[in-house]
């Protein structure tokens, strides 16, 4: 209906269709199907929703935080999303884990680093930096989230020790 230009009929059943009570995987198939619709605003808000309202103990809550960390901007929240997502294998005990989730293993210190040089702190910073580095040096986003704080940070120093430390 937004599209067929009753966008206020439209985007009041849009809400009151996002308030019905659904299944988590009903609620996971919409997000999906408005981020296919590039409707990308809307299914943040729906996921929002579902991180809020899903039972805690669900694999698609763990999705949806995974999906949330992805696009949060505060590296504090960004963090606790990424060490929430990880915690689907605790219910998993004894089970391997996937090898794609195996590469998420150090965002949570990424995201609490960058958290920590956005505060000043830097001792912090550096204990979540280290703990980062030795289980994954390979990621991208690392040298792409730290560097512009440090250097911002005046840290220029530690901003060249994080390079010499990602290129070992």
């Amino acid at each position: 209906m937004c599209r067929s230009g009753e966008k206020g009929t439209g985007e009041s059943r849009r809400r009151s269709a996002s308030l019905m009570a659904v299944g988590v995987d009903d609620r996971w198939n919409l997000i999906e199907r408005l981020d296919n619709m590039h409707a990308g605003s809307v299914a943040s808000a729906e996921a929002e929703l579902m991180f809020l309202a899903s039972p805690t103990d669900t694999f698609r809550w763990f999705d949806v935080c995974k999906r949330l960390a992805e696009t949060e901007t505060n590296h504090e929240r960004a963090a606790d999303l990424s060490q929430n997502q990880l915690l689907r294998y605790r219910a998993l005990a004894g089970q391997p884990m996937q090898r794609s989730d195996l590469a998420l293993l150090h965002l949570p210190h990424l995201h609490r680093a960058a958290a920590a040089i956005g505060k000043q702190e830097f001792d912090r910073a550096e204990k979540h930096i280290d703990t980062m580095l030795s289980i994954n040096r390979v990621d991208p986003r690392i040298a792409d989230v730290l560097l512009p704080l440090l250097k911002a940070g005046g840290r220029n120093a530690q901003a060249d020790m994080l390079v010499l430390k990602l290129s070992r």
